[in-house]
């Protein structure tokens, strides 16, 4: 990962936090050996901690931790993957082998159809559509970070491709931290089957 293009998810995003979290606890259990590939500052980390999960943390620039997890978390990170690294595949050496005890892992990415750049630098990151057209990589270079987003096939692609099997993906809504109102309005689910109505893709996959 390239730290200069991520940003970590502050701790007053709690919206955002309370989500990853939720997704996380919907499929693992508190016996599994977690490894957060790619935590950033680690407040995902900490919430599942706080809920008694036993996590370890890693990212670029640190000691990469040893023995094999049982699950991995991958929040927004290969988006951010320089052209040389391969987070996936990094994962899948760092995962126990498939079957029993699993080698799980949970990854978002942001997805295409969601109405806004997610990257971008304001005001650039509220303009609609921007991922929708073939314009989107020349915008990107021009006024973001040149970060890609995803479709559900891509995702699926690149998973299989790595040597998992998914058992489940899907679209992750926004959690709109910065405007609650909105999120308790609209956005109160945590999923949806509306692609432009979700920031993320989702999915769930175990080593094959």
């Amino acid at each position: 990962m390239n730290p200069s293009r991520g940003i970590s998810t502050q701790h007053d995003e709690i919206g955002r936090i309370n989500r990853l979290a939720w997704f996380a606890r919907g499929w693992m259990s508190r016996s599994y050996a977690v490894v957060d590939y790619g935590c950033g500052n680690g407040v995902v980390s900490d919430a599942l901690i706080g809920y008694g999960y036993r996590v370890s943390g890693y990212d670029v620039g640190r000691t990469k931790p040893g023995g094999k997890f049982t699950a991995a978390l991958c929040f927004d990170v290969i988006e951010h993957a320089a052209e040389r690294e391969d987070p996936v595949a990094d994962i899948r050496g760092m995962l126990v082998d498939g079957s029993r005890p699993l080698g799980l892992l949970l990854l978002t990415a942001p997805n295409k159809w969601w109405l806004f750049e997610t990257h971008a630098r304001p005001p650039f990151n509220r303009l609609p559509f921007f991922n929708w057209g073939p314009w989107a990589g020349w915008l990107r270079r021009k006024v973001g970070r040149n970060v890609p987003s995803y479709t559900k096939g891509q995702i699926r692609e690149l998973l299989e491709s790595r040597g998992f099997v998914i058992i489940d993906i899907g679209y992750m809504t926004a959690p709109m931290d910065r405007c609650p109102p909105l999120r308790k309005l609209v956005w109160n689910h945590h999923t949806t089957r509306i692609p432009f109505a979700a920031v993320e893709i989702y999915a769930v996959a175990v080593k094959r």
